[in-house]
């Protein structure tokens, strides 16, 4: 599926005004400075992570960090403005889904590079997944959405036409000179080699939802260890030790990511890793993904937990389990990745290891416009934390306590800023933020 966008800019915008030319720059060791000017109000009826938003927003503005500049550590910038860790990262993940700060895998986060204003833009969106009919809807939707929101407040308009596949005559044209930027959306391994000629041929390209770290396109991805690691820690800590895990196809970077995650995290926890329990090479739309849940599931080494690539898969394995008669989640935990509004409809609601799809969306299209028009920072690869939201899908096995107090809070409980205590929260859902590891 190929969207084309044909892009020009609303006359009257003025990027630099946001900032202002006559701003000073100031040093970077003033900004602690700076931001004492900028206290929170703890009894305002604000959200404390919106306050914080708005502090941040408040130093950009001011140039306090210069563009392409590397702001303090959250530790830092919490303590500063004493919150937690959790309020600064929830501030700070605002800020980079509107493209004022990018995140850099193993390096921190940046000021963002601002995007000039150009005379046009010809802009084609790609995505091709045929074979996942059932979930593009709502993955391409969700990262569309944030397509728009990245154009929308520059005053761009664009329309958009929809071509059928990626085939040799799609990647022609996506060559010619009429097309000056291509966003690639999930892209398969195969097509790497397409991706790498539209780029050697001198087209800008930006690819979000896949990670190929030996190449220089620059990417837009999310942390599926980061995120693996969220789900196999929250089931371990319930007590689960024989976990089942189906993330497939792996021609998708994201899954084959995600499946080598599981393995390696399981061996670091000592947990034995059952070859049975792994499915690689099945497509969930088809009879033989239901047979592969099916031998998952009525096998005598039974597991006690499953992840799943997508709620698709989630559905399928607990339509299974009702057929088999087990208890989800009595006899059968299920986390799933993806956090899609099919994930809460399911009966039971499923924890779910959520991407900020729209988010992605937005940092990749101000990154393709960026290095359209020539702004671009040095920056190529962004990683965006993935986070947990706990439902009714997990619990303890029916055997063995649960290891992990947190692991096994109630689902009205969230954890409360910075103290280690518990506050009452919204009913059946905890989140729990992704922490990255380099």
């Amino acid at each position: 599926m190929v969207i084309y966008c044909y892009i020009s800019p609303w006359k009257g915008f003025d990027l630099n005004s946001a900032s202002g030319s006559e701003l000073e720059i100031l040093r970077a060791e003033e900004w602690r400075e700076e931001a004492a000017k900028l206290p929170l109000e703890a009894s305002s009826p604000v959200p404390l992570h919106a306050q914080l938003q708005e502090a941040i927003a408040t130093l950009l503005d001011r140039a306090v960090w210069r563009t392409g500049e590397q702001i303090p550590g959250q530790r830092d910038l919490a303590d500063q403005f004493n919150v937690s860790p959790l309020t600064m990262n929830k501030a700070l993940s605002s800020l980079v889904g509107e493209g004022r700060l990018e995140r850099r895998r193993g390096l921190g986060t940046f000021v963002a590079t601002p995007v000039a204003e150009v005379s046009s833009l010809r802009l084609a969106v790609v995505f091709h997944r045929p074979d996942e009919s059932a979930k593009a809807g709502s993955y391409l939707g969700e990262i569309i959405h944030g397509v728009n929101n990245a154009l929308s407040p520059l005053g761009f308009a664009h329309s958009v036409n929809f071509v059928a596949d990626w085939n040799p005559q799609a990647v022609a044209s996506l060559s010619q000179p009429e097309v000056d930027g291509i966003l690639l959306i999930a892209p398969p391994s195969e097509r790497w080699a397409d991706i790498e000629y539209l780029s050697g041929r001198g087209k800008q390209v930006v690819v979000v939802g896949a990670w190929w770290p030996e190449s220089l396109v620059p990417m837009v991805s999310t942390d599926n260890e980061g995120g693996m690691r969220l789900g196999l820690d929250h089931l371990l800590g319930l007590g689960h030790r024989r976990i089942a895990c189906a993330v497939a196809p792996v021609k998708y970077s994201d899954q084959r990511n995600r499946s080598r995650a599981f393995r390696e995290i399981l061996v670091e926890r000592g947990v034995p890793v059952r070859p049975e329990h792994v499915v690689e090479r099945w497509d969930p739309t088809q009879e033989s993904g239901r047979a592969d849940i099916y031998a998952i599931l009525d096998s005598p080494n039974r597991p006690s937990a499953l992840v799943t690539l997508d709620v698709t898969v989630a559905a399928l394995a607990l339509s299974v389990a009702r057929e088999l008669s087990i208890s989800v989640p009595d006899d059968l935990s299920i986390v799933t990745f993806d956090d899609t509004p099919l994930a809460v409809l399911l009966d039971p609601p499923l924890t779910a290891i959520g991407q900020p799809l729209e988010q992605m969306g937005e940092m990749a299209t101000r990154m393709l416009i960026a290095h359209c028009s020539g702004t671009a920072s040095s920056a190529m690869h962004t990683v965006v934390p993935m986070h947990l939201v706990v439902r009714a899908s997990s619990a303890p096995p029916r055997t063995g306590p649960a290891r992990s107090i947190r692991a096994a809070l109630p689902q009205q409980t969230l954890l409360a800023k910075g103290s280690g205590k518990l506050r009452k929260k919204r009913p059946n859902l905890m989140v729990v933020p992704s922490i990255r590891r380099s």
